[in-house]
């Protein structure tokens, strides 16, 4: 399992190396499995899930290794609550990169961590910019400020200001026993 996260109904959501999207109904105590198919336009674009994240409309966004971005929309028959699972691959035309490590998502904007740096998508206009492109990031939290805190491979941790699109930067230094152990970084969060 790469990535987990429960939804605003209490669905718990799961990305794998290699299995594809799992979701899982705690209350029925059902799975539902989904795969990567070649004939399949609406399956997931790639089995290698690194990060899931809700937006504010309840949307799944889905970043893959090798697959990019992926919106999941969930369509239910009324008559008989069967349910349809249409994954797009960079929806919109949205194209941020293939490779996705990380996702975050701060009121009605996506942060797209990749291994070829940050990106920031305005989830209500589909416009995407992109803020670093020097950063191999391997994790996104987001604060209660809403500066981004960001992990990546090499570079230690690096905190990105919204407000003033500014960094500080906090790696390992050796002769300081205060600073950060490794500038490999593997996931972050921030506690509440």
């Amino acid at each position: 399992i790469t990535s987990i996260i429960c939804d605003k109904d209490g669905l718990i959501l799961t990305g794998t190396w290699g299995n594809g999207f799992f979701r899982y109904d705690p209350k029925n105590k059902t799975f539902s499995k989904h795969f990567f198919f070649l004939e399949d336009i609406n399956s997931v674009s790639s089995d290698n899930i690194m990060a899931l994240a809700q937006d504010i409309s309840g949307s799944i966004w889905i970043g893959t290794l090798g697959g990019g971005l992926n919106k999941l929309e969930i369509k239910k028959e009324k008559l008989s609550g069967k349910e349809e699972f249409l994954f797009t691959k960079n929806p919109g035309g949205i194209i941020v990169n293939d490779n996705i490590s990380s996702l975050a998502v701060d009121n009605n904007i996506l942060w797209i961590g990749s291994l070829s740096g940050l990106s920031e998508l305005n989830i209500a206009s589909g416009s995407i910019q992109n803020v670093s492109t020097s950063l191999k990031i391997t994790g996104l939290a987001i604060d209660k400020s809403g500066n981004i805190w960001i992990g990546t491979f090499g570079n230690g941790i690096q905190k990105y200001n919204t407000l003033t699109g500014k960094y500080s930067v906090y790696i390992n230094n050796p002769s300081d026993q205060n600073s950060i152990d490794d500038n490999d970084i593997v996931s972050i969060t921030v506690d509440k």
